[in-house]
């Protein structure tokens, strides 16, 4: 009995020192900072929890903390957003202030903040002698409902002239459960490994592929986009209550500029705009026919580089001079 339980002792030892290794040289080949489920993991460790105040708006940014993420610095203001500190109690005098709500992209992921397209709208029409605020309240993972409570958690308070829901193709996918599994939390090789084990997965054709799972979700019997539909509905409702100019704006997949899948979800999106009396702007219609791998942040991350945001911010700019900013 003695010897067996040496021999377990043994094992467990070995097999604890071979895992251990492994994490080591795993983050060992993370530290260039180029992989990108591991910068995510590390966004959503460092710089987020799961555990908001408002359980709707799920996860959230933790205020005044930084790091270096995909080899760029993202810094948290005080009020949990990537953007600098702004006068919450009183709206200065004479600015026209737009709350921008989205996710990942919206948040600049992998882009220096000054080339974030909100950022780049706000400084062009300052130096055109404009007093505009633009908040970026980009939360990555934020879908319809999350960017809706975040409105209402602190969004609303911020006393906005415009309100831009800025959606994408998974827009009303349901929030995500989980986020505080103490092994995922804290192990490099975890992710690494669930993650090849996700990519397997639908190359084996295991799991449905993206195309089909957006499609799924902006089905007219879909439940989460009804739900979705609601939600943009009573956001509507709301800034009209407040005076507030509701628009909502679209982000391609860039995956697939060149011939798009999705103009019917697009379509969906513009035409529950005009339902609920909110402008829309289709950043498609600038990113159509553009060489996608030279608008993704790198291999492996389709988010937008700062090419992709600097046309983003030119057609924001020309909408809101065209349509919502006084002259």
């Amino acid at each position: 009995m003695l010897r067996i339980l040496r021999a377990l002792g043994l094992s467990v030892l070995v097999l604890a020192v071979s895992l251990a290794s492994l994490e080591i040289l795993v983050r060992l080949l993370n530290a260039s900072g180029t992989n990108y489920d591991i910068e995510m993991w590390r966004y959503s460790v460092e710089l987020t929890r799961h555990e908001a105040a408002n359980p709707d708006v799920g996860v959230e940014h933790l205020p005044g903390k930084s790091a270096v993420l995909q080899n760029t610095e993202i810094k948290i203001n005080a009020m949990g957003f990537r953007d600098r500190d702004y006068p919450v109690a009183t709206k200065p005098e004479g600015v026209y202030r737009i709350l921008v709500l989205g996710n990942s992209i919206t948040f600049g992921w992998g882009v220096p903040a000054a080339e974030v397209y909100t950022e780049v709208v706000e400084d062009t029409l300052n130096a055109e002698g404009r007093r505009v605020e633009i908040i970026n309240a980009g939360v990555a993972n934020h879908n319809v409902k999350r960017q809706i409570a975040h409105f209402k958690a602190v969004g609303a308070s911020l006393d906005p002239n415009l309100v831009v829901l800025s959606l994408f193709v998974n827009g009303p996918q349901p929030s995500a459960s989980g986020g505080n599994n103490p092994i995922m939390r804290n192990s490099q090789l975890a992710v690494m490994a669930w993650s090849r084990l996700n990519f397997l997965s639908a190359k084996l054709g295991l799991q449905d592929s993206y195309r089909v799972r957006y499609e799924r979700l902006f089905a007219d019997e879909s439940e989460p986009w009804r739900q979705a539909r609601d939600e943009v509905a009573w956001l509507a409702r709301e800034c009209r209550a407040r005076g507030i100019t509701l628009v909502i704006t679209m982000t391609p997949d860039l995956h697939y500029l060149n011939d798009y899948p999705f103009q019917a979800i697009h379509d969906k999106v513009r035409d529950l705009a005009a339902e609920v009396g909110a402008g829309y702007l289709d950043f498609l219609d600038g990113l159509r026919g553009i060489d996608a791998r030279t608008l993704w942040n790198m291999p492996g991350d389709p988010h937008p580089n700062a090419k992709g945001h600097a046309i983003m911010a030119n057609q924001l700019l020309s909408y809101l001079g065209a349509k919502v900013l006084p002259p």
